[in-house]
């Protein structure tokens, strides 16, 4: 069972260049920020995020993948190049349902310089208990292959004698349902709202000689769903 490792290489986050023309030293500075060693991770059901381009000049921007868009008002900016100015700017995603991890790169040039930010949206939820695992039988470790991102599942294990436990997750919607028909656990049903949510769970021990498993469905108001399965020992 793979646990995700994200750390696909991303282009350079920062362009500074200097010269000396005699008069004085003058920057020429571009960036987006905030910076990151990796691409940005986003979730299926997210659909905006921000950037700030940081920069001397007059600039512009541009997206690699349809299933992201820029403000046509923030996709370049004027400037004078006297000073440094930031500027913060909204990226739109596409929610994502088609099964795979895909990828798109912002870049930002100023005419002499470019840089940019790859931006990786997940085609799951952003669930972290429990976290996400993958069924693929790729066994590379290449950290830049989605292959080995395949057939993500999230199952919580607990022993037969516990009676509780918990469900986290971020919802980017505007509103998610977290339902369930097993008859011995709780909740049967949570509305949520967007934001970061913990989830407590009661049941009963098993008292049972089988295994058994309440399967828990969390759907977003923007049709993005997971299954959770909740799964107690016998022994």
């Amino acid at each position: 069972m793979k646990k995700i490792h994200i750390l696909v290489a991303a282009i350079a986050l920062l362009g500074f260049a200097s010269c000396d023309n005699g008069n004085g030293l003058t920057n020429d500075v571009l960036g987006i920020y905030p910076l990151s060693t990796g691409p940005s991770v986003t979730y299926a059901d997210q659909t905006v995020d921000s950037f700030t381009i940081v920069s001397t000049k007059s600039w512009n921007t541009s997206v690699t993948a349809n299933w992201t868009t820029l403000n046509p008002l923030y996709v370049s900016r004027n400037q004078d190049a006297t000073s440094i100015k930031y500027t913060t700017c909204p990226i739109y995603f596409a929610i994502n349902t088609t099964g795979q991890i895909r990828t798109s790169t912002l870049i930002a040039s100023n005419g002499e310089h470019s840089v940019g930010r790859t931006y990786l949206q997940a085609y799951w939820l952003n669930i972290t208990k429990p976290s996400v695992a993958f069924t693929s039988s790729q066994t590379s470790d290449d950290a830049t292959s989605t292959a080995q991102y395949d057939g993500a599942y999230f199952t919580l294990q607990v022993p037969k004698d516990s009676v509780k436990s918990s469900i986290n997750f971020e919802i980017f919607a505007s509103s998610a349902t977290l339902t369930t028909d097993a008859d011995w656990i709780m909740p049967k049903q949570q509305q949520c709202q967007k934001g970061t949510h913990s989830i407590a769970l009661s049941f009963s021990p098993n008292n049972t000689n089988a295994e058994r498993k309440a399967i828990y469905t969390l759907t977003t108001s923007n049709g993005i769903s997971n299954i959770i399965t909740i799964v107690q020992k016998a022994k």
